[in-house]
This record gives C-alpha cells, structure tokens and sequence, in this order.
C-alpha cells in the first residue's frame, strides 16, 4: 500500500488557497509534491532546491521580488534562500524538492 506522506494547507488565514499532495518518498534523495496554487504564503527553504512544473493553468511565480509568468509546460527552479510565492487559478504545480522537503526547512516570511 502506497502512503501519502503529507497533505497540507499553506496559508495564514481561514481560507486556504494552496493545497499540496506529497507523493510517496523516494529513494533517491529527492521529493515530489502536486499543488494546486490559488496563491501560496511568502517562504524559503534554508537547504532545499524546488523545481517547479507547470501542470495545468499559468502561474506567476515571483522569487525574490521579481516576477514570472509561466504557463503549462514551463518549469523554473528556485535555489535556497529564496523568497518566493506564487499565484494561480486552480493551477495545478509539479514541485520536486532536493534534498527532500522538510517543515525544518522552511521558513514563513
């Protein structure tokens, strides 16, 4: 039996608007996650590196004050220490995380 190992809600507020499926972890020191961004809080990740792949929908994704339009098909990768966040329309978002994601990793700004 294939386990999901974390389903979680990134906001501050009473109305979530990100929601991410963690995908079983792998062996391979990576970690894969499925979001579905209405618009996710300001973070960063201390030692993680996210890929992000556009599923379906557009996306903009801004890191460290700039922002980028992506659409599906487009995949952008956010180094450590990073702020960034992001915003869609139901947009469904492929993020592979290495070393594999972690909450002690990630900082709320």
């Amino acid at each position: 039996m294939t386990q999901t190992t974390r389903h979680q809600l990134l906001d501050r507020s009473d109305n979530p608007t990100e929601i991410i499926c963690e995908l079983p972890k792998t062996s391979g020191g990576f970690s894969t996650a499925i979001a579905v961004v209405e618009s996710s809080v300001p973070h960063l990740h201390k030692e993680t590196t996210e890929k992000y792949e556009v599923l379906k929908g557009e996306l903009k994704l801004t890191v460290e004050g700039r922002d980028y339009q992506l659409k599906e098909g487009d995949k952008f990768v956010i180094e450590p220490n990073k702020t960034h966040f992001a915003q869609g329309k139901e947009t469904w978002v492929k993020v592979t995380s290495t070393p594999p994601w972690s909450s002690d990793d990630q900082i709320l700004i």
